[in-house]
């Protein structure tokens, strides 16, 4: 079953590479095909992706956990643990000048 798969940040770097020119960009989709019947984690094995690289996984704009089934078509956004979710700190941002009251 084909199915449009969508990496973001730095799950891209397990897109499949294309025939021609390079690899997808970050979100962009692609088309994956895979046996009958599988689900999210069947689909992170074709790819290759740790279970523990993912944060949240979206099929037609929901989000499912590992073992939701996949259907002909579907639609899925794979998402990695944010960084403050990582136990790192983002960096603060600082302001660049003084605020004016006016």
């Amino acid at each position: 079953m084909k199915v449009t798969v969508k990496l973001f940040a730095m799950l891209q770097r397990y897109a499949p590479e294309e025939p021609v020119g390079p690899a997808p960009s970050a979100g962009h989709p692609f088309d994956f095909d895979l046996p009958e019947p599988s689900t999210i984690a069947d689909l992170l094995a074709h790819l290759g992706i740790p279970e523990r690289e993912v944060k949240v996984t979206f099929v037609d704009g929901r989000a499912r956990a590992p073992m939701f089934r996949l259907a002909p078509g579907s639609e899925i956004g794979i998402f990695p643990p944010s960084e403050a979710a990582n136990g790192t700190r983002p960096t603060p941002l600082r302001p660049t000048g003084t605020l004016r009251r006016q």
